[in-house]
């Protein structure tokens, strides 16, 4: 039978038509394995061919580190004034963003993509600033070493033993339209360090001492080789796609991270992504939100918060789901979303530890599970653990105290079967309240006391029948089971009044966008609704054909000036969140937040929490996007 014809992918082919059609600029990376490979001085030897070739170049920042042979490239380039940025006393330079887009030329070279901004820039990361660069249709040329790749950070310290804190999002380097390797051997590299051409006097010393022995810089050039043949791959397939080179596809696999609150939470996310990427995989990085989470301490949410952010910027989705069954929901994410390999962190505890693996591996079937172990430094170790156990203890001992008394009175009324019962009262409160470990301390101290003041000989823990060692059998079942049972009712009920409250909100917020006569009463509900939500400050804003504001509600207390004009003005063009606990514009009063409609900014969300220690989570900020489509809708018919 003849081979059926063999038809392009479509969603594919529709992504190259985009791309094509796309005015967003093309981003070109020169990379390298160390410093001193020459990426600088191939960028500019690059960017003076296309000057020869008539290309509108400028240079928007490049550090030459004083090599002369590199400062040379920079002659008859027009060069853009860096910015100068006052920060505790220090004159600090950075690149002149506004500029360069106001000069708009068809290419602008940016060396150091992974650099970080001084404090007040627009941006933390200079990579952000090459992103509204090419937002703006101008292409870039940019530098970045291997050890500036967040997936391989951990790599790069196990190699090097330093760590390097300036990263990037592995994103950036694989969706560049073009990556360039700037190679040298390790030999020909020291060499150049030893003749100056690297670094000068006690810097190269220093340099050669700590970072630049041959066995590293081997390592180094097999990493970038490594990141180069990985990015390789990927374009290979895409083109295999788009041809319709091979018929079926095959089936490929798809990756689940477990997330937890951990020291070590960011080293897995890093290993699943080495791991997808090697398996050409998507993947997913999931949490499990369990009734504990309302006890982690701010380090403990810093953790989880940094490997979701983490996550995020490596390409994973990122999901929360809810349940106090961690075991359980993981299975069952994984089942209802085709996962065929789970990676969790190796628990450090033996006991739960050992029960969560083996659950784990009983569960799940057709899935592939894999360990991953991670050696955690002192200064990792958590401060204290999850919850406070002492608040349980004691009061298990408090009520456990007034049984006693209360059947000291009655002892001489009442049976020791009736007395027993008593002293079982205090285990089912504390198994309703708290967790397991207290309620098992509270039904040993009951049959210990139940022996010592209610069993003849009294005030002894002697025991003359067998049945009391019953007795506390069925005590500790009783509260192992009330204990595990209160416990997922009463994170069933948060949720359930957590899920109620919300829905009832955006009920009452669509009924009453329904009646709204205009825009100012739009604004006036959402401002109104967010507000009973969340415990901030709130600020609408709406904008014209040519981009301008042209209409904006704020709450009384809602702060605004021509700074924080500025910051709503950037999120509404770029359609990306900006304030405290993003990357962008940091130092502003208030989060921004776009509203999109089919990708399409619409209105400018603004809230500014009473709270200091508040951030911006994921729950809050789709509650928010929630309510900033439901008023573009009802705007949409007015």
């Amino acid at each position: 039978m003849d081979d059926e014809l063999l038809r392009p992918d479509p969603e594919s082919l529709l992504k190259v038509a985009n791309e094509t059609e796309s005015k967003k600029g093309k981003l070109t990376i020169f990379f390298g394995a160390a410093p001193g490979v020459g990426k600088t001085y191939a960028m500019l030897q690059e960017a003076q061919n296309q000057k020869k070739e008539g290309v509108d170049i400028i240079v928007g920042y490049v550090e030459p580190h004083k090599r002369k042979e590199t400062e040379a490239l920079l002659a008859g380039l027009m060069v853009i004034a860096s910015q100068k940025i006052s920060y505790k006393g220090l004159e600090l330079y950075e690149a002149n963003l506004d500029a360069i887009l106001q000069k708009k030329p068809s290419l602008v070279v940016m060396d150091e993509l992974a650099h970080t901004n001084a404090p007040g820039s627009r941006h933390e990361k200079r990579f952000q600033d090459v992103e509204e660069i090419l937002k703006a249709g101008i292409d870039v040329y940019s530098t970045l070493n291997v050890q500036h790749l967040e997936s391989v950070n951990d790599l790069v310290f196990s190699i090097t033993g330093i760590q390097v804190k300036e990263t990037i999002p592995d994103g950036i380097f694989l969706s560049a339209d073009e990556v360039k390797i700037i190679d040298l051997p390790a030999k020909e590299l020291l060499k150049r360090l030893a003749d100056g051409k690297v670094y000068i006097g006690e810097m190269a010393q220093r340099a050669v001492e700590r970072f630049f022995t041959q066995g590293n810089l081997t390592a180094l050039r097999e990493l970038a080789l490594r990141c180069i043949t990985s990015r390789v791959d990927k374009e290979v397939d895409e083109y295999r796609r788009i041809k319709a080179i091979k018929d079926p596809w095959p089936v490929t696999d798809k990756l689940l991270v477990g997330l937890f609150s951990s020291p070590s939470a960011e080293y897995l996310v890093r290993s699943t992504f080495r791991f997808a990427s090697e398996l050409n995989a998507k993947w997913t990085a999931l949490h499990v939100e369990t009734e504990r989470d309302k006890n982690m301490t701010e380090q403990e949410k810093g953790w989880l918060m940094k490997a979701m952010d983490l996550s995020k910027a490596l390409g994973a989705e990122v999901v929360v789901v809810h349940g106090n069954d961690v075991t359980k929901e993981v299975v069952r994410y994984a089942e209802n979303h085709n996962i065929t390999k789970i990676i969790l962190g190796k628990p450090h505890r033996f006991r739960t530890g050992f029960a969560f693996m083996w659950r784990m591996l009983k569960e799940t079937k057709g899935m592939d599970i894999f360990w991953f172990s991670h050696e955690l430094r002192k200064s990792f170790l958590p401060s204290r653990i999850l919850f406070n156990p002492w608040k349980g203890l004691s009061w298990g001992f408090l009520w456990v105290v007034v049984a006693a008394g209360v059947g000291q009175l009655f002892r001489d009324y009442l049976s020791e079967t009736n007395m027993l019962f008593l002293m079982l009262l205090p285990v089912v409160l504390v198994s309703i309240r708290f967790n397991r470990r207290t309620a098992v301390f509270s039904a040993a101290l009951s049959v210990a006391v139940f022996d010592y003041l209610f069993v003849k000989p009294y005030y002894t823990f002697a025991v003359n029948d067998v049945q009391y060692f019953l007795s506390f059998a069925v005590f500790a079942t009783i509260a192992f089971f009330l204990s595990s049972l209160a416990s997922i009712l009463r994170f069933q009920l948060k949720e359930l009044r957590h899920s109620e409250a919300q829905s009832a909100a955006l009920y009452d917020l669509t009924k009453d966008l329904l009646v709204a006569q205009d825009k100012e009463e739009v604004a006036k509900i959402i401002i109104r609704h967010v507000r009973s939500l969340i415990p901030c400050e709130a600020g609408i804003f709406f904008f014209g054909e040519q981009r301008e504001i042209v209409f904006q509600k704020l709450s009384p207390a809602f702060v605004l000036d021509d700074k924080e004009l500025a910051v709503v003005s950037w999120v509404y063009k770029n359609g990306q969140a900006a304030g405290p606990g993003t990357k962008t514009l940091r130092e502003a009063r208030a989060v921004y937040l776009p509203v999109k409609k089919e990708d399409v900014t619409q209105i400018v969300l603004g809230i500014k929490f009473m709270k200091k220690d508040s951030v911006l989570t994921e729950d809050i900020q789709n509650l928010l996007e929630t309510i900033g489509r439901l008023g573009a809708l009802a705007l949409g018919e007015k």
